[in-house]
C-alpha cells in the first residue's frame, strides 16, 4: 500500500477489492534497517475496518520483538521480518504465531540462501528483487535463481513469494514464486481506478488473473 496514493487509502482499498486483488501489503519502515520510512501500524488499524481481505504487514525495521503485539492489535494477519534484522528468528515466529498472526520471512538480495534454514519451519518465504527500501527500484538480475534456490529449503506447503519491480512476473513463477507483491512496476503504475488495477492485474502474463487461488498483493 505503500506505492497508492497516500490521501485516499481507503478509497484504494475498494478499488483494489474490485480489480481482484487479494491480499493488501504493507511496508512499514522506520529509517533504520532501510534507509526510508514508510506507513505504520495506525495505518493498518485505521484501514481495517474497510476490507475483509488478508493484511500482510512487511516490517523493515530492526527492533522486531516492539512490533508484534502492536501489529496483531492493528489486525494484521501476515508478519513478515527480514531475516538480517533477526538473530533468533524461530523464536520470534513462535511469538509471532502466539499472538495469531501468520509468521513470514523476507530474504534480501544480499542474504545468502544457504543460511536461511528457518524456511522449512514457515509458511512464506519472500524473495526481495530488489534492494528494500524505496519504490521503483532495479530489478536484480539473479532473482529467479534465488526463488528456485529458496524451493530447496522449504517444503511443498511453502509459500515462496517476490517482491520488487514485478513487471515481467512470468520468469519469477515458473521459478515457483506463488506470490506477488505489486507495486509501481505494475498495479500502480496506471490510473488509479478499478478499471485501470484490474488492466494490470491481467497484464501480467496471466500469473495474477488466472490463478486466483494463489496470493497477489498490492
Amino acid at each position: 500500500m505503500r506505492c497508492a496514493h497516500l490521501n485516499e487509502l481507503g478509497a484504494k482499498i475498494q478499488r483494489l477489492e474490485r480489480a481482484g486483488i487479494d491480499a493488501l501489503h504493507f511496508d512499514i519502515m522506520v529509517g533504520h534497517l532501510v534507509p526510508n520510512c514508510a506507513l505504520a501500524c495506525s495505518s493498518l488499524t485505521a484501514l481495517r475496518p474497510l476490507t475483509r481481505w488478508r493484511f500482510v504487514a512487511h516490517f523493515m525495521v530492526d527492533n522486531l520483538q516492539d512490533c508484534v503485539k502492536e501489529t496483531a492489535a492493528a489486525g494484521a494477519d501476515t508478519f513478515l521480518f527480514h531475516v538480517d534484522a533477526c538473530r533468533y528468528q524461530r523464536r520470534r515466529t513462535r511469538t509471532i504465531a502466539s499472538a495469531g498472526m501468520a509468521p513470514s520471512v523476507a530474504i534480501n538480495p544480499s542474504t545468502a540462501i544457504t543460511t536461511t534454514e528457518i524456511v522449512a519451519d514457515i509458511p512464506c518465504v519472500l524473495v526481495m528483487n530488489v534492494e528494500p527500501g524505496f519504490a521503483g527500484a532495479d530489478l536484480i538480475a539473479t532473482s529467479p535463481a534465488r526463488v528456485r534456490a529458496v524451493q530447496a529449503f522449504g517444503d511443498r506447503d511453502t509459500v515462496i513469494g517476490a517482491d520488487g519491480h514485478i513487471d515481467l512476473p512470468t520468469a519469477l513463477h515458473d521459478a515457483g514464486a506463488r506470490m506477488l507483491v505489486c507495486g509501481t512496476k505494475s498495479v500502480f503504475s496506471r490510473d488509479h481506478t478499478s478499471e485501470a488495477y484490474a488492466s494490470a492485474i491481467d497484464a501480467l502474463g496471466g500469473c495474477l488473473a488466472s490463478r486466483r487461488g494463489e496470493p497477489a498483493h498490492g
